[in-house]
């Protein structure tokens, strides 16, 4: 079976390491850049629905984390066996949970009370492969099929938008369809605060400064 994955890359920031380590990653990628997550609920459906785009298989990762290729080669071993598959990510630069969970998320609405998350030290002690109720774009990848029957969605509107990842974990789980991380693909996390849209940190580094408003946007997709 032909397995020919497209790595989108949500890009409204222009972090150095991040961006560093995301061109250096074999594998072509659609650069989504200056948009927010609201915008990009129309712009990742084109991208799904644009035939001329050749790929099996299309990938999410937020561009705030440093991916080695050797966690991306753990994603897309899973990836081949599971319509679901993830890596993970601490919840910050120095949390000890990560975003992957023991459970599915049953709340309608995300709060913090919804997620069950592993700590970094339990999901390090999991097998290679292991169910999550949870995948939080840090390199999560679905058949193109899978993304047409649960597109990428946002709760609130055009001016404050949250938790695509909570929208397509919560649909995902609710239609029984299983969710599969791999232990090996753990990515690094640059963000300070969890939980915080834009912590005092981001905001006071000119480097990791929204783009979004301040550059054109548009989506970059790389040829073979």
């Amino acid at each position: 079976m032909k397995f020919d994955p497209l790595l989108a890359v949500m890009n409204p920031r222009n972090i150095p390491e991040c961006m560093d380590s995301l061109r250096a990653l074999p594998i072509r990628r659609a650069w989504l850049q200056r948009y927010t997550e609201y915008q990009l609920q129309s712009v990742i459906a084109s991208i799904v629905e644009d035939e001329t785009i050749a790929f099996t298989h299309l990938g999410l990762v937020s561009d705030d984390v440093i991916v080695s290729p050797e966690a991306l080669a753990a994603v897309l071993e899973v990836a081949r066996d599971h319509e679901v598959a993830t890596g993970y990510c601490r919840l910050d630069s120095t949390h000890p949970l990560v975003n992957v969970t023991k459970r599915r998320v049953k709340d309608p609405e995300p709060s913090r009370q919804a997620y069950h998350f592993y700590s970094y030290d339990e999901a390090q002690a999991q097998g290679r492969t292991f169910r999550t109720g949870f995948v939080g774009f840090a390199v999560t990848f679905m058949p193109r099929e899978l993304w047409r029957r649960f597109p990428f969605t946002v709760y609130g509107d055009a001016y404050h938008s949250f938790s695509s990842d909570y929208s397509l974990s919560y649909r995902l789980g609710a239609a029984g369809v299983p969710m599969f991380c791999a232990r090996d693909g753990y990515v690094e996390h640059v963000k300070a605060e969890w939980n915080s849209l834009r912590d005092a940190h981001d905001a006071a580094t000119p480097e990791r400064r929204l783009l979004v408003g301040h550059e054109p946007a548009g989506i970059v997709v790389e040829v073979e």
